[in-house]
């Protein structure tokens, strides 16, 4: 059982990216299971690349996208991704996409592969904050999202969205967050609770 994990660099002349810092969190973990990691650029033309080649190359069992959300106080797990980007804000290229489709002939939206609703209840019963989204923005995660369900339909894939977490407290004056510490159990139990629906027999 192999399981593909992605987070974003940071973006918008930020330092830090909650998505990262727990990507890397992680990667200092041990599962009985592999875990394998990349980061992303926040540019429109190369994330979706760079995870199309990391699948192919390490070719997973379930992919888990995570992405940073400023404001939000829980683990957020997206239900949905939409056929759009429409966000007045630049890509760390400068690049600014507004109501443009993603995937021509393709739906409006297309629904997370990953048990999220069991993905629920663990985090739930272990006293992880967490929440379901209807909305994963229409910007670089929604894009990612969107190639992710499109693209790979024959493995489990899916977007969380993350939100600040304590270390970046300094940097986001103001903002929601969280402990660092929640939210890499969270992700750690949201990644066990994959694979092992993945591994139950039917």
């Amino acid at each position: 059982m192999k399981i593909l994990l992605s987070g974003f660099e940071p973006f918008n002349k930020a330092l830090t990216n909650a998505s990262e810092i727990i990507v890397r969190e992680i990667e200092q973990q041990d599962f009985d299971f592999e875990v394998v990691t990349v980061i992303l650029p926040v540019i429109y033309r190369d994330a979706f690349q760079f995870l199309h080649e990391t699948v192919k190359r390490e070719q997973p069992d379930a992919i888990v996208s995570l992405g940073q959300a400023e404001g939000r106080s829980a683990i957020s797990l997206e239900r949905k991704a939409s056929n759009k980007d429409d966000v007045n804000m630049a890509d760390n290229s400068g690049e600014i996409r507004l109501e443009s489709v993603i995937a021509r002939d393709a739906p409006e939206s297309l629904p997370t592969t990953l048990p999220i609703e069991e993905i629920y209840k663990q985090l739930q019963l272990n006293s992880i904050r967490v929440e379901y989204s209807d909305s994963a923005g229409n910007f670089l995660c929604n894009n990612l999202f969107f190639n992710s369900q499109f693209t790979f339909t024959a493995c489990p894939s899916g977007f969380i969205h993350v939100p600040l977490v304590d270390t970046q407290s300094d940097e986001f004056p103001g903002k929601p967050h969280i402990p660092l510490s929640e939210a890499v159990q969270g992700i750690e139990i949201t990644l066990k609770t994959t694979a092992f629906l993945l591994t139950k027999p039917t």
